[in-house]
């Protein structure tokens, strides 16, 4: 592992020297600048007092469950609602009011186009030697074969990491320039079983970052895999980019198939099982897990073999 990390640092390097990674990062700055700056100018129509909003909710929503066609499902989430309101004002927790944690929601808006500058890096960090004729120069190195395909999969996913973490960072502190720190210790509410339970802000966008994730590491690594076995970065690219976003429409509209829950674009969304309402009836977190993890295998197990065994001369 030891001989594995110089090469990770000089992909890495490779990746950090390009210009076209500092032109991402800032652009990600930019849209998470623009997108905080509009939310904050954009005031909202009611204006009244958070309190006096969620009592006025409580009302309506009370009025709404006294209707007698309504089903028990939706009873129950609006009884729910009630909870959560009712909690919130009892307790002096000002949900829905903005706060410096907008920013930070907002950001993870941005996850499918840090997924899209993950591909592209991924994408060309195998074609583009192949294609450049560096390939040649880096396998005759005594490093393994596989040692040098996995630095540049690793390499990859840092470039990822390091982009998640600078819009994490950077809402976060302009969420602060622009609401202060008043709410920097606020919860959020959940309901469970008729239980208002509360959880930690910061992890609960932490764990929304990182399941959000789960569909930037399959996309990049199905990207590395087709550049690896096709050499051509733009076919990796704009083939995994038009999947990313027509793969899951494609799964919604199949959804009454049977087979459609073993493709792959059904799992990518864990948030799904958070809200409680699976893409696809009878799929559960567990299943969705060993989906991934079989999808992922197949896709590394791919790359590996064909990379270990292409002749670099042809």
């Amino acid at each position: 592992m030891l001989r594995l990390m110089p090469l990770v640092q000089n992909e890495s390097m490779k990746i950090f020297r390009r210009w076209r990674t500092w032109v991402m990062t800032a652009s990600l700055i930019v849209f998470m600048t623009l997108l905080s700056t509009v939310q904050f100018m954009d005031k909202p129509n009611d204006q009244r007092d958070w309190k006096t909003r969620l009592t006025a909710n409580i009302q309506q929503t009370e009025q709404m469950m006294s209707d007698a066609r309504m089903g028990e499902g939706q009873k129950q989430r609006l009884q729910e609602s009630i909870l959560h309101d009712r909690y919130a004002i009892e307790h002096d927790i000002p949900v829905n009011e903005r706060s410096l944690w907008n920013p930070v929601t907002l950001g993870t808006s941005l996850i499918s186009l840090i997924t899209i500058f993950t591909i592209v890096v991924a994408a060309d960090n195998v074609a583009g030697e192949f294609s450049g004729g560096t390939i040649k120069l880096i396998l005759i190195r005594p490093a393994k074969r596989w040692k040098v395909l996995l630095s540049k999969y690793i390499a990859s996913l840092g470039f990822a990491l390091f982009l998640l973490v600078t819009v994490f960072a950077a809402s976060w502190l302009l969420g602060i320039g622009l609401y202060g720190t008043g709410a920097l210790h606020q919860p959020i509410l959940d309901v469970r079983d008729g239980i208002v339970i509360e959880h930690s802000m910061v992890a609960s966008l932490l764990q929304t970052y990182a399941l959000n994730s789960v569909s930037l590491v399959m996309m990049a690594t199905f990207g590395f895999m087709i550049s690896t076995v096709f050499r051509s970065s733009s076919f990796a690219i704009g083939g995994s980019i038009a999947l990313l976003f027509v793969g899951t429409s494609i799964v919604h509209g199949l959804r009454e198939y049977p087979w459609v829950k073993y493709v792959l674009f059904a799992h990518l969304d864990l948030t799904q099982y958070i809200k409680g309402k699976p893409l696809i009836e009878g799929m559960t977190l567990g299943f969705s897990v060993m989906m991934l993890l079989a999808y992922f295998v197949l896709f590394m197990a791919l790359s590996f073999f064909i990379f270990g065994k292409r002749d670099v001369a042809a």
